[in-house]
């Protein structure tokens, strides 16, 4: 957690920076598959989704990394991370929006002292086949 401005800014330039290098691979044609690494699931999908899965619906008001959001600034992230939610049922049957929310929203009291879980975005995470124009 920040305690300064500067600390702040320097925090989400490394976080959108990173971001930006996880779309640029993934928009890459080294990249052939619906995967990471092509076409197999490996570590990397799993530990990367759990992160990406959270950014929209909580990191983006709790934490304030509000310079983007997965669903209109990063077209292959937001692509790669529906395949797996959509067409990997491991992914959806173990991912609880509500429960994502509720925790972040309900736990960490001093970002968010009232305990008000916010209501959007919505849909949690678009449908696979639904395209978005970026803002």
């Amino acid at each position: 957690m920040a305690q300064t401005q500067e600390a702040y800014k320097k925090a989400v330039s490394t976080l959108f920076s990173s971001l930006d290098r996880v779309e640029s691979h993934l928009a890459s044609t080294s990249n052939s598959g619906p995967y990471y690494y092509g076409g197999s699931i490996t570590e990397a999908d799993i530990r990367l989704y759990v992160t990406i899965i959270r950014f929209d619906p909580v990191y983006v008001s709790l934490f304030k990394t509000n310079k983007g959001m997965i669903r209109f600034q990063y077209p292959n992230i937001h692509r790669w991370v529906r395949n797996l939610y959509w067409n990997v049922p491991a992914f959806k049957d173990t991912t609880s929006f509500e429960h994502i929310k509720g925790h972040y929203f309900m736990s960490l009291t001093m970002l968010n002292p009232s305990g008000i879980v916010p209501e959007g975005p919505v849909p949690d995470i678009l449908p696979l086949e639904e395209r978005v124009n970026g803002a």
